[in-house]
């Protein structure tokens, strides 16, 4: 249900059909955003990774509080990481982000 009145109150998407309309399009996977079920499903794949939080409707609906206490904690670890990860001297020591050639310039 969410689906459709996301798609159906969004002007970007451009949805003007029924929720009948849109059910045939979403069960045969033909979607803007394509296969719900495959999405869910890659995520899933991906639950245990250390920069992935997966969050259930229910929980929010149990107990939002712990819930949102949760993704605070979530965001927390990862924003120690992205600052940790974003030191000039650990930049400059990364071969991904910084060149030989560039490297050199500013030696």
């Amino acid at each position: 249900m969410s689906n459709y009145y996301h798609y159906k109150h969004i002007d970007l998407h451009g949805w003007k059909g029924t929720f009948d309309d849109f059910f045939k399009i979403f069960i045969n996977e033909k979607t803007y955003t394509g296969s719900y079920f495959d999405n869910n499903l890659d995520w899933w794949d991906l639950r245990n990774e250390s920069n992935v939080l997966v969050i259930f409707y229910e929980d929010l609906v149990l107990n939002i509080y712990s819930t949102i206490e949760k993704i605070a904690n979530f965001l927390k670890e990862q924003l120690e990481k992205i600052v940790h990860n974003s030191s000039f001297s650990k930049m400059f020591n990364n071969s991904i982000s910084m060149s030989n050639s560039i490297k050199k310039q500013y030696l």
